[in-house]
């Protein structure tokens, strides 16, 4: 009897510990948070021209991720972009690679930040170089986007128009799930995979401040280049810089 009880106050021992490991993913600061685990759909009125050139408001159906955030920021699919039920947690964002297949962002997500940090899970399915996992570009054509995967190697890109940073990191495994993160200040931009930074920040010209108002923001496609062939899961948003420990605790909850 003594025996059993020693080994039940192991195990109880034993998962406390595994609990008090296991890092909060932080809530502070969030702007958006896309689980993709359901598509959901809605109608909204957009303004068009006619056949003869007048403007008429007509219904259009979305086919939406919903925010799981306070905020409300539901982002909408695009072409044949859909879901998988092979998500880190739960299900995904999928993109197969296809003409116009992107995943739409609210502008506001990235609108008035002295700072942000980008996190989100990717899976590549092929080494198709230039593809863009986020791009976003003000209504005075400054641009932003993020490109991880050039010539078979992995980098962590942003670009803009008074910019021009690359850093090279670790090879992606394609089908293979990987954990990105950015955070960006007024004058620094650093890049983390799987929980380890990725040498220095380094330095920008052109603070993300000065891209509002932004005219759009999508995830999988930038002007120009390849569309994704990827899946993208727990992609969130933060108005701060996180740092390294709350990063790693988002890439714990995906181990």
């Amino acid at each position: 009897m003594k025996l059993k009880v020693v080994g039940i106050f192991t195990l109880l021992a034993l998962l406390v510990a595994s609990a008090v490991c296991l890092a909060e993913v932080p809530t502070e600061g969030l702007v958006v948070y896309y689980p993709f685990d359901e598509i959901a759909e809605r109608t909204v009125e957009k303004v068009q021209e006619d056949d003869d050139g007048e403007e008429v408001v007509v219904e259009v159906q979305q086919r939406i991720f919903a925010d799981a955030s306070p905020n409300g920021y539901d982002g909408v699919l695009n072409g044949t972009a859909g879901m998988t039920t092979e998500g880190v947690v739960g299900n995904a964002l999928a993109l197969d690679g296809e003409k116009d297949t992107l995943f739409i962002l609210p502008v506001e997500i990235f609108e008035n930040k002295d700072q942000v940090t980008i996190s989100l899970w990717l899976k590549y399915y092929n080494y198709q170089d230039y593809q863009t996992f986020l791009h976003f570009t003000s209504e005075e054509k400054i641009i932003y986007y993020f490109s991880w995967l050039i010539m078979g190697r992995s980098y962590g890109s942003l670009r803009g128009v008074y910019s021009d940073v690359d850093q090279m990191a670790a090879d992606i495994e394609v089908e293979e799930w990987t954990h990105l993160a950015v955070t960006i200040t007024a004058d620094e931009v650093t890049y983390f995979m799987n929980g380890v930074q990725l040498g220095s920040p380094y330095s920008i010209q052109k603070p993300l401040a000065d891209l509002t108002p932004i005219r759009f923001a999508y995830v999988g496609y930038y002007a120009g280049r390849p569309f994704m062939e990827c899946d993208i899961d727990e992609f969130r948003v933060y108005d701060r810089v996180l740092s390294l420990e709350e990063i790693q605790a988002l890439l714990e909850q995906g181990q």
